[in-house]
């Protein structure tokens, strides 16, 4: 009997980076049912274009981490590429890891 995935809007996954590096391909197919927000930000060293191309409809970021990077270049850049796709932002103050 085949998997039935229905949307719901509602419903937004929580990926973090080595998440994302390992299975893309299988989460880009994913988009067309669910949203999708960045947790766990990507570690130095992260490839910045595949944060870049994959949609994103929100990121959450540590207040300690904001702080620390966004005067950072890459950060900014990443962050103003990220709300012209109308993705939105939130900062926390700590939030749970996700299992890897």
């Amino acid at each position: 009997m085949p998997i039935r995935i229905y949307k719901n809007a509602r419903v937004r996954i929580g990926i973090n980076y080595s998440s994302l590096a390992a299975h893309s391909t299988s989460l880009l197919e994913l988009t067309k049912k669910f949203d999708f927000w960045l947790y766990d930000f990507a570690p130095p060293g992260a490839d910045w274009r595949l944060l870049e191309s994959f949609p994103f409809s929100g990121i959450v970021l540590t207040e300690s981490f904001f702080n620390d990077n966004y005067e950072k270049f890459t950060f900014p850049f990443f962050m103003a590429t990220f709300r012209e796709k109308r993705g939105r932002g939130n900062r926390t103050k700590s939030y749970a890891a996700l299992n890897r």
